[in-house]
């Protein structure tokens, strides 16, 4: 729940789902003007040759934000609302995961 008064900073209230979020995000959500919506998508991977990848490195302020590593992830983050955060993530995909083993996402599921 977002509380706002006129002339200050906007100000997320503690919750158990804020107080699960590391404290970058809050602080971003904190500073995020009332009712707006911030779309921040992960890096993808990126392929050396046709059957290899470089090693992947999600963009820093995605990481930053979220400390996930999946590629392809997109966060949603919108304090006014009543998801504050939402964490799209790729499908599961289980011939891939024979070949590259589970993705974090995947274990959460």
């Amino acid at each position: 729940m977002l509380s706002v008064s006129y002339n200050t900073t906007p100000k997320v209230e503690s919750t158990e789902e804020t107080e699960m979020l590391k404290p970058q995000l809050t602080e971003f959500m904190r500073r995020m003007d009332p009712n707006s919506v911030a779309i921040i998508p992960a890096a993808r991977e990126a392929v050396r040759s046709h059957d290899t990848n470089y090693r992947y490195r999600p963009k820093s302020d995605f990481f930053y934000l979220t400390g996930f590593e999946e590629p392809e992830a997109i966060a949603v983050i919108s304090p006014s609302s009543e998801r504050k955060f939402t964490l799209f993530v790729r499908p599961r995909d289980l011939e891939r995961e024979i070949w590259d083993g589970t993705a974090p996402a995947s274990k959460a599921r």
